[in-house]
């Protein structure tokens, strides 16, 4: 439970370092389980959840045994050892989110060693994640005299990315969904998102009915026109064919990026999961997962983004 508190004088005289910074989000199916996260650089502040795949491959599998779970619609809130040190005792009871000049304490934190993080789990829809939603200044104080301010750009998109991705999984795993979620109103997982494009997209490529899970399709704006462009994650998707995943292989899957700019046959990629990010020039862009022997090679270190024309890097 959170409790409402009214604190603008109390963080306006605390010590605020400025993190200028873009929220991000992932949302990922390793097939062993789904996961959502909105998070600010090196991960100083995190809203994290995660949920049994449809897929139902065993954990051990897929490296997901050692995760710690959430309870159905419910979300940890993470903070790095960067801004606090664990040697400050094992737990944080005084932590404090404002939004737009209205705290919201949260119940203790404590020191996860398996993580190497700060932790508390809240339901979806605690009061915190509507203001959330909303809000246009955020100040987390540790309780311990530091305080810092965050950027609230993407911060709404982020949490709906985490949210639905997790929602999605609970719901086909049969937990009744609440209408509303921490502000974030809940829908069938690809409502508004299966455009009659993409629906003839996925019908030609499975040569047969499909079905999506809920982070099959995704939206951000790449191509900078105002307009959503739509992403397509075939990890998402199964066809009612013979082969049920043909754009899939032992590690990566193919991901379609629909431009609003540009109709017609997408963009194509390949990777286990995928982020929305920045490029080094601000453009937003996506960043792809990969095997360890990819990612060790920096294939994992780049970030696509549109420069109009095309794709690069």
């Amino acid at each position: 439970m959170t409790w409402l508190i009214v604190i603008a004088a109390m963080a306006a005289a605390l010590p605020i370092a400025v993190q200028a910074q873009t929220w991000q989000a992932t949302a990922t199916d390793t097939g062993g389980l789904i996961y959502g996260t909105v998070h600010a650089p090196q991960y100083s502040l995190s809203f994290s959840c995660n949920t049994q795949s449809p897929q139902g491959r065993p954990l051990i599998e897929t490296e997901d045994h050692e995760t710690i779970r959430n309870l159905p619609f419910g979300i940890f809130v993470s903070l790095s050892a960067a801004l606090v040190s664990p040697e400050a005792g094992p737990n944080l009871p005084s932590v404090t989110v404002t939004l737009d000049g209205t705290g919201y304490r949260l119940p203790p934190l404590r020191w996860d060693e398996l993580y190497g993080e700060w932790m508390v789990e809240l339901a979806m829809a605690d009061p915190v994640f509507a203001a959330m939603a909303g809000a246009s200044d955020l100040v987390l104080d540790s309780g311990r005299g530091s305080a810092w301010r965050y950027p609230t750009d993407g911060l709404a998109e982020g949490l709906e990315t985490a949210f639905t991705a997790c929602v999605s999984g609970w719901a086909q795993a049969g937990f009744a969904v609440p209408q509303t979620l921490g502000g974030v109103a809940v829908q069938p997982p690809t409502a508004g998102l299966l455009t009659a494009e993409i629906d003839q997209h996925l019908r030609r490529s499975c040569e047969a009915t499909y079905v999506l899970d809920g982070g099959a399709i995704a939206t951000h704006d790449l191509d900078r026109d105002g307009a959503p462009d739509r992403i397509l994650d075939w990890a998402g998707v199964t066809c009612n064919a013979a082969i049920a995943r043909p754009f899939c292989g032992a590690a990566n899957c193919s991901v379609d990026v629909f431009l609003s700019s540009r109709p017609g046959d997408p963009q194509s990629f390949s990777g286990a999961g995928y982020t929305i990010t920045q490029a080094a020039n601000g453009a937003p862009g996506l960043q792809f997962g990969g095997t360890a022997g990819a990612c060790a090679r920096g294939e994992c270190d780049r970030v696509f983004w549109w420069d109009g024309a095309q794709f690069r890097q």
